[in-house]
């Protein structure tokens, strides 16, 4: 999911991801990392 500088996501429903276990897996960690630094942890 594309988010640009100000949080609005872009969704594109009719492109198809080229690797979508490793995307799946980048954006899960990069989701928990966000997370992790909102908390100061």
């Amino acid at each position: 999911m594309a988010v640009d500088g100000s949080g609005r996501v872009h969704l594109l429903g009719t492109v198809q991801l080229l690797h979508p276990e490793q995307q799946t897996f980048d954006q899960m960690l990069e989701g928990w990392r966000n997370q992790q630094l909102s908390r100061n942890l």
